[in-house]
């Protein structure tokens, strides 16, 4: 709850199941459709994106259309990433751009335990699906 506003809490457990959900098969199916990964575009020069149009009169348009709309929405992705804080990014970064598994993350991040790991991660995704729902995608699930 804050000082002004009610806000609804966030459930973070489903919260954390509907981002890896959505990073283990919506993202795939992003890149596979796009002939991209997020770790190129992030890498790339310039990520704005080009616009697609609202209509298709064939079908090679229709996918132009579809390819052009999955690379814009890894862009969308790959900025929500970027714009949570620092140690969140960095999970985020090796688990997603990077592939690398929990055990070569929390090496990479020098983490003693498990419980340790677990509770960044678990920030790390709720803090991508805040960022990510300000591009009107909400992953979130909000307790009842």
């Amino acid at each position: 709850m804050g000082v002004l506003f009610e806000f609804e809490p966030v459930n973070e457990k489903e919260t954390n199941l509907q981002v890896k959900e959505f990073f283990d098969k919506d993202v795939q199916k992003l890149q596979d459709l796009a002939n991209e990964t997020l770790q190129g575009i992030i890498k790339s020069p310039s990520f704005d994106g080009i616009g697609s149009a609202d209509h298709a009169t064939n079908k090679s348009e229709e996918h132009y259309i579809r390819v052009v709309d999955a690379k814009n929405e890894l862009e969308i992705i790959a900025k929500a990433i970027n714009n949570c804080p620092a140690l969140s990014k960095k999970i985020l970064n090796l688990r997603f751009v990077q592939g690398l598994q929990q055990w070569q993350i929390k090496e990479q991040l020098s983490l003693s335990s498990n419980k340790q790991y677990q509770k960044y991660r678990r920030k790390a995704y709720c803090d991508f699906a805040d960022q990510y729902s300000r591009y009107g995608r909400d992953l979130r699930i909000m307790n009842d």
